[in-house]
């Protein structure tokens, strides 16, 4: 950000809403008509594709979701804003010990490590929340190449937020 100006007009606003348990994007009207695109061509968008499976990529503000896989979903226009939500949810599921017979006598006569003789163990599945991540990731990679782009906003743009997505950071990959 450049940090000679005092005054930058909003482009973009992070926000959670308690009631639904989502994340809300609100991305100004300005910003959106003159954003820059990824290709489904190009390479951040190959890579993440192939690295984590996703179906698809959009990056059109004009319609009800973008992102990987359709994460952000439009909730409409708030004022000079679109607004969109991701839902969060929770990411394990039951599943049968895959570790254990549930049997005492496999682990020195102590309980499963997995499941604690229950036979039931939690298996997460991190796609929806890698599909989140990668969407915020090539979100900010376009508002950072656009950030001394005015827009109408009478809102300042307080902090801009860079990330990456990859496998193996374990929650590090905020910067």
């Amino acid at each position: 950000m450049n940090t000679k100006e005092k005054n930058i007009p909003c482009w973009y606003e992070l926000g959670w809403d308690e009631v639904t348990k989502s994340l809300i994007l609100r991305v100004h009207k300005d910003f959106a008509k003159n954003s820059y695109t990824f290709l489904d061509s190009d390479s951040i968008i190959q890579n993440y594709t192939r690295d984590f499976g996703f179906s698809s990529y959009s990056q059109d503000f004009s319609t009800d979701y973008f992102g990987f896989d359709d994460v952000f979903k439009r909730r409409g226009d708030v004022g000079e804003f679109i607004e969109y939500e991701v839902k969060i949810s929770y990411i394990g599921k039951e599943v049968v010990c895959n570790f254990c017979s549930c049997d005492a006598e496999n682990f020195f006569n102590k309980p499963c490590l997995f499941c604690g003789d229950s036979k039931v163990m939690i298996s997460y599945d991190f796609k929806h929340t890698f599909a989140v991540s990668a969407s915020f990731t090539t979100f900010f990679i376009l508002a950072s190449w656009r950030r001394y782009e005015k827009t109408s906003s009478n809102q300042f743009q307080l902090f801009e937020i860079n990330t990456t997505t990859q496998r193996g950071l374990n929650g590090g990959s905020l910067t």
